[in-house]
């Protein structure tokens, strides 16, 4: 449904020289594009870590997907959602005891619940038309400046040249559009998915009588089915009830959107756009009061009439900068006749400076966590819902933050890690009647955490991966490890994981402790040419418990543990059963098993890595503490490399990063070289190939960001206080220099390099201790430092 808005502000034809496309075909920091995006997935996406828009590049009548990051369907679970399943536990881990893998099997769907996540929403498309529908504007060029977090395109017609530039002000939280240049009246358009009703008012404003405001506002859907379902009844269910005393609902919060579009000089107009929704909490009702949302939108628009244009793009240039500013990669320095066949070095750091540009858009304190496609979504019915899967999605957006100096981006990270450790005690209790709290393989706005239906396609090998909370409690302390300081109380949330992990541990035959019932995500094995996905202690799982016991054990070292008998209780019970945990397997041909069997894959080339987690991003498996291990995970990645692994571009950048964790400078340059070649858009943006999707793609920012974090290992890298430089440097970056990398113990490094050997490097220490450097043309160092020392070695 569309509802337009209308405002007569012409604009004097201006043809200068300013207005036309005036920049080099390269330039640092910038991706620069001959042709408007055909689809969503070739847009610029512009955003502050609430308010998204997705940038066409049109001529004459530009189109920005709006998105909140708080605007989902759906509502906070009710207790009609919660049912226990906790009495087919035992009979699942009897049948695997027994190896009756189809029992196993079907008991397991049996653990499987009865409701989905929901799904991340658009607000919808705002049309900005400022030519005549009679005219024919040409389009000239478009560019996305990720320095300054500005949009920009050039067209002309008949009138003259136009220049467009937008951007999301993160002082202000609204998308700022200004048009320069010779155009018609501007006219103000929704194309919206939930019905929303257009209405315009006048307003007071600051410095003049009145302007008029446009709003639209409407509903979120009740639920939405996920899209891999197909075709099903009422896929998008819409809301039919009205608001209580209170303006609340119990599902399908409210939206409104307000514009202002006013003349700023004699060929300048801009349009500032405000979005608000009704969310209030993760267990509040949302609201669906739109008299009240239009307002609180209008006042926003309002209040920024006699800011001035420049004021707002100079506060938010500088307040973007000081995140963006943190790291710089120059690779300029090796030329593109260094590539050959390969990507080049600039479109790698292209690719890089796009990635960290997105998280510090999508990601935001105060902000949700970046979701599947960060903040930016066009589709009512989006891919996998768009929601936080946390098999791989989750984890690997926030792979490269603190890599980046950009800790603080991972607040909203650790706050529904926080939020889960309460809401999913639940799930943990009613599916394995358990202690702590157990998460499945996705979840939403409202902490969705049960395993989900048991409809095709999602049987037991995606929906019964119950440890996704201990995958996030590692990613936590991680982050602390790398000097990031974190908003929540890591021990409550480690105890919560270790609980459970507890809970799901058994003896093998060998008296060697295993998870039961355990899956390896999204996969199956076979036997006697049959799949199944239930069996006992997979590698991920294990190496999983193993992180999650050692972190918690860690804690208890450090005095972070509360002095009373529970947590003593817990660490005594951690302790005993670390020590009798078995550790991952080795199948006949010296490759790390994914199952604790030697059973063959259902697909030897699958997406997921997942018995690779302790090479990475685990740290359990290194070349000198498990050399054996890590000879073994090398042939597992092999074989998974031979049979076609990597076709998705977050699994391209999951390789990536094991290529550089291993050391394989061939294969670190083969990723590079498939993920920006074949794995994106033409805006650069990661994509996933789909059957069921009119490009045939959709994206995925996890593949932008879990590509920054292979890049940085590539270039630094860090275990037990060893910092190794240029690891895995391809041969088509041999010069090259980045500023401002942190690596594990919170140093920060500066380094310059030429023919694939270290000039110099600045290491400034992040802690007190001993601290190691090495690496091509370095010789070994190791020096005493305290924290904020600097040391500076030569080549």
């Amino acid at each position: 449904m569309s509802r337009r808005g209308h405002v007569g502000v012409p604009l004097s034809e201006k043809h200068t020289d300013e207005l036309r496309n005036p920049l080099p075909e390269h330039a640092r920091h910038r991706i620069r594009l001959n042709s408007p995006a055909t689809s969503f997935i070739e847009s610029f996406l512009v955003g502050n870590g609430r308010f998204g828009a997705a940038v066409h590049g049109r001529p004459g009548c530009e189109r920005f997907d709006l998105n909140l990051d708080t605007f989902w369907s759906g509502g906070p679970l009710s207790s009609a959602e919660k049912h226990d399943r906790s009495r087919w536990l035992e009979p699942i881990r009897a049948a695997v005891r027994r190896g009756d893998h189809e029992e196993a099997q079907r008991l397991a769907q049996d653990l499987q619940g009865d409701t989905w996540s929901q799904s991340y929403e658009p607000l919808g498309g705002l049309l900005v038309r400022f030519d005549d529908p009679s005219d024919e504007s040409v389009f000239e060029g478009r560019e996305l400046d990720m320095a300054a977090a500005i949009a920009s395109s050039w067209s002309s017609g008949p009138r003259g040249p136009v220049r467009l530039r937008s951007w999301i002000s993160a002082p202000r939280n609204v998308l700022v559009i200004e048009l320069s240049g010779a155009t018609h009246d501007v006219v103000l358009d929704l194309d919206d998915p939930h019905g929303a009703e257009y209405a315009a008012s006048h307003e007071n404003v600051p410095g003049a009588s009145e302007a008029l405001v446009h709003t639209w506002a409407g509903r979120a859907p009740v639920a939405v089915a996920p899209d891999y379902l197909g075709d099903v009844d009422e896929p998008i269910r819409r809301p039919t009830d009205e608001p209580d005393a209170s303006g609340l609902v119990d599902a399908g919060m409210g939206f409104a959107i307000a514009a202002i579009t006013q003349r700023t000089g004699p060929d300048e107009v801009r349009v500032i756009v405000a979005a608000v929704d009704g969310y209030r909490g993760r267990t509040a009702r949302p609201s669906a009061d739109l008299s009240d949302l239009r307002r609180r939108a209008v006042d926003q628009v309002v209040a920024l009439w006699d800011v001035p244009t420049e004021t707002m793009r100079a506060e938010h240039e500088a307040e973007h900068r000081s995140w963006f500013d943190r790291v710089d990669l120059d690779l300029s320095a090796s030329s593109a006749r260094d590539a050959g066949a390969h990507v080049d070095a600039a479109q790698a750091e292209q690719f890089f400076d796009l990635g960290r540009y997105l998280l510090i858009a999508s990601s935001r304190p105060e902000s949700q966590p970046a979701n599947l496609q960060g903040i930016w979504n066009d589709d009512a019915r989006p891919g996998w819902s768009c929601n936080w899967t946390t098999n791989i999605n989750l984890p690997m957006n926030y792979w490269p933050a603190a890599r980046l100096g950009l800790g603080e981006l991972t607040a909203p990270f650790a706050s529904l890690v926080a939020d889960l450790a309460e809401l999913a005690s639940t799930t943990a209790r009613d599916v394995y009647g358990a202690p702590g709290w157990a998460l499945h393989h996705n979840t939403d706005l409202w902490g969705f955490s049960a395993p989900v239906p048991s409809t095709a396609p999602t049987d037991p090998h995606h929906a019964n991966w119950p440890v996704a909370g201990l995958w996030l409690t590692e990613q936590l302390a991680e982050l602390e490890r790398f000097g990031v300081d974190l908003p929540v109380d890591l021990w409550a949330i480690t105890a919560g994981a270790a609980e459970f992990a507890l809970h799901l541990l058994e003896p093998d035959p060998d008296g060697r402790l295993v998870t039961n019932p355990s899956t390896s995500p999204e996969h199956d094995f076979l036997v006697d040419g049959v799949p199944f996905s239930v069996s006992a202690g997979t590698a991920m799982d294990q190496q999983l418990v193993a992180d999650v016991f050692d972190t918690l054990l860690a804690l208890v070292s450090e005095g972070r543990a509360p002095a009373d008998t529970d947590a003593q209780d817990l660490t005594g019970r951690v302790r005993k059963s670390r020590d009798r945990l078995r550790p991952p397997r080795v199948g006949p041909d010296g490759a790390l098993l994914e199952w604790g069997e030697a059973w063959e894959p259902a697909d030897r080339g699958h997406r997921h890595l997942s018995h690779l987690y302790g090479l990475f991003p685990g740290a359990s498996i290194d070349p000198e503490r498990t050399p054996a291990l890590e000879a073994a995970a090398r042939l597992a990645l092999r074989d998974r490399l031979d049979h076609g692994s990597g076709y998705t571009g977050w699994s391209q950048a999951w390789i990536l990063c094991l290529a550089a964790r291993i050391g394989d400078t061939d294969l670190v340059q083969h990723s590079v070289d498939i993920l920006v070649r074949d794995l994106t858009s033409a805006s650069l943006l990661d994509l996933h190939p789909v059957p069921n999707h009119p490009t045939g793609f959709r994206f995925q920012i996890d593949g932008n960001l879990g590509g920054v974090a292979g890049i940085i290992e590539s270039l630094v890298s860090a275990r037990d206080g060893h910092i190794r430089l240029l690891p895995a440097l391809p041969g088509t970056w041999p010069a090259g220099s980045v500023r401002g990398l942190v690596v594990e113990g919170g140093h920060r490094v500066d380094l310059t390099w030429s023919e694939g050997r270290v000039e110099r490097v600045r290491v400034t220490v992040g802690g007190d201790g001993e601290v190691r450097v090495s690496g091509p043309g370095v010789a070994d160092v190791l020096r005493p430092a305290r924290h904020g020392d600097t040391i500076d070695i030569p080549s």
